[in-house]
Formats: structure tokens, C-alpha cells, sequence
């Protein structure tokens, strides 16, 4: 055999050869392709997620951001009292609102200023304005719920106890104090609510406060503590006030409609008179003597405002413009009930604005009670 022959004998690969290879290239670029491909599918599920969550945050807020000690952030809900009506709301104001202090979400790129809305296989994103947000894009949904429901956000309760420096309750005193709570109320604005403590001092405001950090003061005549309360998801949260000094030592403090006290309520004496929106009412002196008195001191809800006051035939306060409100004390010159009388006490021209033309003011229903300067209080409920 020569060297030629040799040598085409062992050149190239038989087409078995061939196909064998081919086939096996083509399994290996399969298996891959495969695995390249749930990689990606992977990676778009983890990265869909992650944005879930970002956007959940953005909802409600990120309650791993504190500042000393007390968590700061609480998203859209948190500067609004609402969940947002969609997405979009997130990024753009929904409709002029104050309190809104987004955006509370970004886009990568600029171009692409909703990618936000979609999850990584371009499908938009599922949100109803609830607590849920749903990803279809991978062909079975991919959900991340961020509240349990929507009233632990935006319907929760805060309350406390009110004493003075030596934790006295403010006892006959307790209508006279007015504590308020200012949060966002879900239509872009601040709101306040007020209310009355208790006798001994406990206090609390229902399901209405949304999440977030909130501003809640007290107020006694000329003493006001401002507190900061942090509401959390469906919380009861506590705040607790103290004013300062003894304002409601028990030496001072009357128990009402206490005969040994001084004056007192005649029961069923108060009256409403639509016609010119005059509330009376008489006092009783039951006691063994004279009692003086010199400012009488009213407390009621809700917003009226009275044009004066008269107490027997002597008209005690004047307030034409501005009218007398609710925790106004009106001063005046001594007057004497005596021993075992009762006299008519009168507010005079109730109105819906502190001053100008308004409607009269409706005290039928309403709750009132009355402070005067010996110590004597009161409180009863308008027929």
C-alpha cells in the first residue's frame, strides 16, 4: 500500500460521524437553551417581586425606616388617610392634595416613566385601590398583599390618660378640657378631631385615625401639651398627657350636682327655644348659705356660638362680635345666690358663626356643662 492511499484513508469523518455529532451538539445547545431560559424566567419572577415590594412600600411605607426609635415612614397612606384609587397616584398627585408628598415610587429610566406599573414580562400589573397588588405576566399570578385589610390603615383608634403634675384626673373638670388630634383626612387635607376626657381622665379617639405619625394636643384654659403619636397598622395606640401643677387638686375640685358642694342642676329645668335659639336652665342653691360667684364657664359640641348671658335678671356677658364659644369663661361682677334659692341662667342667640349673619344655633341633643367660679360644676343633656 502506498503513502498516498494511507493517507486518504484516514482523512475526514463518515456522515455517521457526523450526524453524531450534530445530534449531540444539538441536545447539548437544547438542555442550554432550557436552562438559559428558566434562568430568565427566574430572574423575571425575583425581580417582579422585589418591585411588588417596592411598590407595596411606596402604598404603606418601609417599617424598617425609623428615626429615634420611631418609625418615619408610612408612604402615600401615611401623608394622604387613603390608599391610592391606582397606581398612577403614586407618581403624580391625584387631584391638587396638600397633604401628598410623592412621588413615592421612580423610574430607572426616564424614557419609560410607567415601567413601574408593569411586572419584567411587560403585563401590566393588577391593583383595585385595596390591599393587593397581582402580577399576571408569567401566566399564574404572582400576588403580594401589603395590609391584612384596609381598615388596619386608615381606621384605627388612640387613646390615654390626662392628670396634672400630681396625676390628679380632672374629675367635674374633665368637659373643660379639649383634646385634639389633627391627621390627614384621605381627600388631600388636614383634619381635626376633638373630645372630651372622662372624669378620670381616660380618653380615646374611635377607628377613625389612619397610619402615621400625628400631632395631639390637650388644653386646659391656658395650658396646652402638644405630643406626637406614632398610629401603626391596626394599633390602639397610647398616649398619655400630663399638665403641668396641681390644676385639679381634690381640695378644689367639686363633684357635681353635689349639694354639699354648692350650686346644682335642676333636673329636667333646661329648655331649647327654636324661636330665637336661647338655651335656660336653673340653678339651686341647697346649701345653708349664701353662695357668690363671679364667671361661669361653658363647655359643648358641637361648634356654636352664644351673643350673651344672663343670669336671673342680670346680664352677665356680652359677646356680639366675636360671639362666645364653647370653654369661653366669662367674667363678671359678683352676684349672690342665696340660701335655698334657685335662679334662671340663660345663653342667649345661639349661631353657627363666631360672627355676622348665620343660622340660628339647634341645642336640642346636645351635651353642655357648666363651671362656676365657687367651685360648683354641672353637666346635663338638652331635651
Amino acid at each position: 500500500m502506498s503513502f498516498r492511499s494511507k493517507l486518504t484513508e484516514c482523512s475526514g469523518f463518515s456522515l455517521i460521524e457526523v450526524v453524531l455529532v450534530v445530534l449531540i451538539m444539538s441536545i447539548l445547545a437544547s438542555v442550554a437553551a432550557q436552562k438559559y431560559t428558566g434562568v430568565m424566567e427566574q430572574t423575571r419572577m425575583d425581580t417582579t417581586r422585589e418591585e411588588m415590594t417596592q411598590i407595596g412600600e411606596a402604598i404603606v411605607g418601609n417599617p424598617a425606616l425609623t428615626s429615634g426609635g420611631v418609625r418615619s415612614d408610612f408612604g402615600y397612606v401615611g401623608d394622604v388617610g387613603a390608599l391610592p384609587t391606582d397606581l398612577d397616584a403614586l407618581v403624580n398627585n391625584p387631584g391638587g392634595f396638600a397633604t401628598w408628598n410623592g412621588p413615592y415610587v421612580r423610574s430607572d429610566f426616564e424614557q419609560h416613566a410607567n415601567d413601574f406599573k408593569q411586572d419584567s414580562w411587560g403585563a401590566n400589573y393588577e391593583y383595585d385601590g385595596g390591599v393587593r397588588l397581582t402580577s399576571n405576566g408569567s401566566g399564574s399570578a404572582i400576588t403580594k398583599q401589603f395590609a391584612t385589610s384596609s381598615a388596619v390603615l386608615t381606621s384605627n383608634t388612640v387613646q390615654g390618660v390626662l392628670t396634672d403634675g400630681l396625676n390628679n384626673p380632672p374629675g367635674a373638670r374633665a368637659p373643660f378640657v379639649e383634646i385634639s388630634i389633627r391627621y390627614p383626612d384621605g381627600a388631600g387635607a388636614l383634619t381635626t378631631s376633638s373630645v372630651f376626657p372622662a372624669s378620670g381622665g381616660n380618653f380615646s379617639f374611635g377607628s377613625v385615625i389612619p397610619v402615621g405619625n400625628h400631632e395631639i394636643t390637650a388644653s386646659y384654659e391656658v395650658d396646652t401639651v402638644v405630643r406626637y403619636v406614632s398610629v401603626l397598622p391596626g394599633s390602639a395606640a397610647i398616649v398619655n398627657f400630663r399638665l403641668p401643677g396641681d390644676v385639679w387638686a381634690p381640695a378644689s375640685v367639686s363633684a357635681p350636682n353635689d349639694a354639699s358642694a354648692g350650686l346644682r342642676y335642676v333636673t329636667g329645668s333646661a329648655t331649647a327655644k327654636d324661636a330665637d335659639g336661647d338655651l335656660t336652665f336653673d340653678i339651686l342653691n341647697p346649701s345653708g348659705r349664701d353662695i357668690a360667684i363671679s364667671s361661669i364657664q361653658s363647655a359643648y359640641a358641637p361648634t356654636l356660638y352664644f351673643e350673651a348671658i344672663q343670669i336671673g335678671s342680670t346680664v352677665v356677658a356680652q359677646n356680639d362680635n366675636p360671639r362666645g364659644a364653647s370653654g369661653d369663661t366669662q367674667m363678671f361682677e359678683t352676684l349672690t345666690i342665696p340660701a335655698g334659692s334657685s335662679v334662671t341662667v340663660s345663653y342667649q342667640r345661639f349661631r353657627r358663626c363666631v360672627s355676622g349673619g348665620c343660622a340660628q344655633g339647634d341645642t336640642r341633643g346636645v351635651h353642655f356643662a357648666f363651671a362656676f367660679s365657687d367651685g360648683s360644676s354641672m353637666s346635663f343633656m338638652v331635651p
